[in-house]
């Protein structure tokens, strides 16, 4: 609903005077803080920049000088490469000088082999070869089960262009001892061991016996013949 104005009153309009001159008072408040900032920056840049305050620079603390006392300073060892497998030279060694080379037998028993089986009534005919005696002689000995030693030959036997040959009449005691070993004998003799031989008498048996090779004698050869008969 319009509200029309009353009879007789008139508004009154307001002055515009005032409003402009608030205008202006604002346009001008406002260029001067304009032109006061633009001046304000020009001279930052002429001057570079030192009406603002430097910051101030904190240098770092330079690391405390390593320490160079055994033991003071913690060592954390790192792992170690595996070593390359090796293997080691062998050092060389000078070789023994070889020893003297050994001469044969100076009396070997060539008949009957080793093992062999022989008629005790019948013996058997022994062979050897012989070489450098130096003095000595040979004698033949059997080696008996009852742990004697019986000797066989009537004196030292003959040596022939190295060869040699005794006879053996008998072996054993019979038929008590068949299937039993026996052990024919060379043996080396020097002088106290002939000395020995000739000084021994025989027993009931005929036999000349000793519990060990006589001393002076010593057994160069020796094999073993198995008794399987008598007869």
């Amino acid at each position: 609903m319009t509200r029309s104005p009353r009879p007789g009153h008139r508004r009154r309009s307001r002055p515009l005077g005032g409003k402009r001159k608030y205008a202006a008072v604002w346009l001008l408040v406002t260029s001067g803080a304009v032109v006061t900032s633009y001046c304000g920056i020009q001279e930052i840049y002429a001057t570079g920049g030192e009406t603002h305050q430097a910051m101030p620079v904190v240098a770092r603390p330079a690391p405390p000088p390593a320490s160079t006392t055994p033991g003071t300073a913690s060592r954390t060892p790192g792992p170690r490469p595996p070593r390359a497998s090796v293997r080691p030279r062998p050092t060389p060694t000078r070789s023994a000088p070889l020893p003297p080379t050994t001469a044969a037998p100076a009396v070997t028993i060539t008949s009957p082999p080793d093992q062999a089986k022989v008629n005790g009534r019948a013996g058997l005919l022994v062979h050897g070869r012989v070489g450098d005696l130096r003095g000595d002689v040979l004698r033949i000995f059997v080696y008996a089960p009852d742990g004697r030693f019986y000797l066989t030959d009537d004196g030292p036997v003959p040596i022939r262009d190295g060869q040699w040959s005794s006879s053996i009449q008998q072996i054993g005691d019979g038929t008590r001892d068949i299937g039993r070993f026996f052990q024919i004998t060379a043996v080396r003799a020097d002088a106290a061991c002939q000395d020995t031989i000739q000084g021994r008498t025989r027993d009931v048996n005929g036999n000349i016996a000793f519990l060990a090779v006589p001393p002076g004698c010593s057994i160069a050869d020796r094999v073993a013949v198995l008794k399987t008969a008598w007869s």
